[in-house]
C-alpha cells in the first residue's frame, strides 16, 4: 500500500468517527424534540392487542424498556389482549429497569 492510499484510509476512518459522533448528537437532539413538543409526561395512547415489547421498541427504540410504558400505566402484564382497548401513557422519558417492573405497595 502506497502512502497515498494509506492516507485516503486514514481520512475516510476519521470521517466516519466524526459521522458516529454527529449521529449520536442528532438522536439526542431528537429525543430532546421529542421532550418539548410532548412534554415531560408523554403522550396517551389507544391500543388494543399489542405489546409493551413492540410499543417500547417503537417509541424507545429499545424493546427492553417496556417496564416504563408499564410503571406508569401500573401494569405488570406486557401482553395488552385483543378485544380490550387500552389507554396507555408513553413517557417521553424512559427510565431503564432492565425488565423488570417496580411494585408498588398501597
Amino acid at each position: 500500500m502506497t502512502l497515498p492510499q494509506t492516507n485516503v484510509i486514514a481520512s475516510n476512518m476519521q470521517t466516519l468517527s466524526n459521522l458516529y459522533i454527529l449521529q449520536g448528537i442528532l438522536i439526542q437532539m431528537q429525543k430532546n424534540i421529542i421532550l418539548i413538543e410532548e412534554g415531560y409526561a408523554g403522550q396517551t395512547i389507544n391500543v388494543n392487542n399489542v405489546s409493551m415489547f413492540r410499543l417500547a421498541a417503537q417509541y424507545y427504540g429499545d424493546a427492553t424498556r417496556w417496564t416504563t410504558i408499564a410503571n406508569a400505566n401500573g401494569l405488570t402484564d406486557p401482553q395488552i389482549p385483543a378485544g380490550q382497548s387500552t389507554q396507555l401513557t408513553i413517557p417521553s422519558v424512559s427510565s431503564d429497569t432492565g425488565g423488570i417492573t417496580i411494585q408498588t405497595t398501597g
